[in-house]
């Protein structure tokens, strides 16, 4: 009986975790408190990418030119987590190594659905850890319009 609880239990929580990355899953664009405009990317498989001004921050495996890390291929990858409001959101740079993935850093953060064509984003740059959009620095939190799948 435990074992059939447990198994349960597995396939919940891996149909809501698939159909929470789903809903984020996509291309969006907007623009913060400032007016700089931004796209952000979320690929299925758990990849991000970010597009600000001359910034292009490709999430999946882009060659690293320069520096101690030169030759080898970079990574950046998302967590969502919406079990908590507003969702949080982790992101997650490193390298390859062979095919095993080195972390080397996390950049905390939080979303805001809206509907399912937008929400609100904030990246944490300055290491405060918000966890509520009243905590978050506003001029870094930017509104997404969802533009594709």
């Amino acid at each position: 009986m435990k074992n059939l609880y447990l198994l349960m239990g597995i396939l919940i929580s891996t149909f809501v975790f698939s159909q929470t990355q789903n809903r984020i899953v996509g291309n969006w664009q907007g623009v913060d408190s400032k007016g700089v405009k931004s796209s952000v990317s979320f690929s299925k498989d758990g990849y991000f990418s970010l597009h600000v001004k001359d910034l292009n921050m490709v999430g999946k495996k882009t060659l690293i030119q320069k520096g101690p890390f030169k030759g080898k291929f970079s990574y950046i990858k998302y967590q969502l987590d919406e079990t908590t409001d507003p969702a949080k959101i982790l992101i997650k740079t490193g390298y390859f190594e062979g095919n095993e993935e080195v972390e080397k850093g996390t950049l905390n953060g939080i979303v805001r659905f809206t509907n399912d064509k937008e929400m609100d984003l904030y990246l944490d740059m300055s290491g405060k850890d918000a966890t509520t959009f009243e905590e978050a620095d506003k001029n870094q939190i930017v509104h997404l319009k969802k533009i594709s799948k």
